[in-house]
């Protein structure tokens, strides 16, 4: 995913591993865009996508970066939040499978001015 938006769309992508990376990582990219998937496998003891999603939805260097959100939602995380979900501005959801046009076509509309 992170290949087709740099590669072929020209986007500086930086990718970040969930077991290594903090938000201090995310906020020293300074990010104009946010892709985060829910489902991240972390043990108990790690941060949730979830939590990464409302951390960084929250923060005040961070607020204003529209977050997508790719998830298969294998564990109906989209289904119990739809609710907090439709309460956070600039929040998109793309459900895994999907189109990687959809994407391109998403990223491209959050991106231009």
């Amino acid at each position: 995913m992170g290949a087709a938006l740099g590669d072929e769309l020209g986007y500086q992508v930086t990718g970040f591993e969930a077991l290594k990376s903090g938000i201090n990582d995310i906020l020293d990219s300074r990010p104009d865009l946010l892709l985060l998937d829910l489902v991240l496998g972390n043990p108990a003891q790690m941060i949730s996508g979830w939590e990464l999603l409302v951390l960084c939805h929250s923060h005040r260097e961070l607020r204003h970066v529209p977050i997508i959100v790719v998830s298969a939602d294998t564990g109906g995380v989209l289904k119990q939040r739809a609710d907090d979900l439709a309460k956070m501005a600039n929040v998109h959801i793309l459900t895994k499978p999907f189109d990687m046009k959809a994407l391109e076509e998403l990223v491209g509309r959050l991106l231009t001015p």
